[in-house]
């Protein structure tokens, strides 16, 4: 996974020909690793992420082969450029968080407290969290890729993980905003209306499930699974629109890689 996405990071800053045979090996890499992902999925009943994991091996593979075909033609694809750097960007400093349980636990010990100071600002209630759990994992490599570390809030039994924190999502607007075209002005302004309001409703829904989940509203898998991540979808969907109007550059860029199979018809001609 992280020999892939440094591949993807060089062919993405790299300016000369070979950045394409770069970005090719990368998606190589990372379509080989996804798939082995899919068996810890299975074994817990998730067969969505199961799919999804499976899916990359021949997704992957086909933007390696569209890489190949710009190696050969010369030609620079700005969708297969964009979703390279997004990639990276994204990608390498959420697996090195992910993967370092301190630097992890330190993020979801801010957020916790947080929520929890956001619910008891609303409720009147003194709730706490936990110290965060490392079950057993290193302070500096993550080695139990089964337990999630986490830090639990006992009053309402429930266990802030890093995925609560948000910084995927975070990362993820990074990366694409950063990884555009655009003009550097406007990925400021992007990033500025994104990365704070992400975090800030990010709070805002785990108070929330909190509070749902406590208060015997609703159960903890319908306000997480569906009212908290339904949530979280319709306001980062108002965010994506208010970005392309800040930088419609953007817009082309993933708009740009619909075109993947007409150019493909259109380059086999040449080769």
């Amino acid at each position: 996974m992280f020999i892939g996405l440094l591949l993807e990071g060089a062919g993405f800053f790299y300016l000369k020909r070979e950045k394409h045979l770069f970005r090719a090996s990368g998606w190589i890499f990372l379509g080989i690793y996804w798939p082995t992902l899919s068996p810890g999925f299975i074994a817990i009943g998730d067969f969505t992420n199961t799919f999804f994991c499976i899916a990359a091996l021949p997704f992957f593979f086909y933007l390696a082969f569209h890489e190949f075909l710009s190696y050969r033609t010369g030609e620079e694809h700005r969708g297969l450029k964009f979703i390279a750097g997004a990639a990276f960007l994204a990608g390498f400093p959420y697996f090195i968080i992910d993967r370092i349980p301190i630097v992890a636990g330190t993020l979801i010990s801010i957020v916790a407290g947080q929520s929890v100071w956001l619910f008891n600002g609303i409720t009147g209630s003194t709730f706490t969290a936990d110290p965060v759990n490392y079950f057993g994992n290193s302070l500096w490599y993550k080695t139990d890729l089964v337990h999630e570390i986490g830090a639990l809030v006992p009053q309402a039994n429930i266990r802030i993980i890093l995925a609560c924190t948000a910084i995927q999502s975070i990362l993820i607007a990074f990366g694409v905003v950063m990884a555009s075209r655009s003009h550097l002005r406007n990925k400021e302004k992007a990033l500025l209306l994104n990365i704070p309001t992400i975090y800030l409703l990010n709070l805002v829904r785990n108070a929330g499930v909190i509070y749902l989940t406590y208060y015997n509203i609703t159960d903890f898998e319908t306000a997480h699974n569906y009212i908290g991540k339904g949530g979280s979808l319709i306001a980062l969907i108002i965010l994506l629109f208010i970005t392309f109007e800040i930088m419609p550059e953007l817009y082309d860029d993933i708009a740009s890689l619909a075109n993947l199979p007409k150019r493909f018809t259109r380059l086999r001609k040449s080769l």
